[in-house]
């Protein structure tokens, strides 16, 4: 696992990068793998489902 101020930086770009996209609110984000790049998984509150990918 990356150190934790990394995967925490990525996840707050992962959070802000959500308001670029039309999503039903509110809009979770859960780390699926965070190497090179941070991959999570978007659940929008209707439960569709994106991943999300922040380099």
């Amino acid at each position: 696992m990356p150190p934790a101020p990394y995967t925490q930086a990525m996840h707050r770009a992962a959070e802000t990068a959500l308001a670029a996209y039309d999503l039903p609110r509110p809009a979770t984000v859960a780390p699926i793998r965070l190497l090179n790049n941070a991959v999570y998984e978007v659940t929008a509150a209707d439960g569709r489902r994106y991943a999300l990918r922040v380099h």
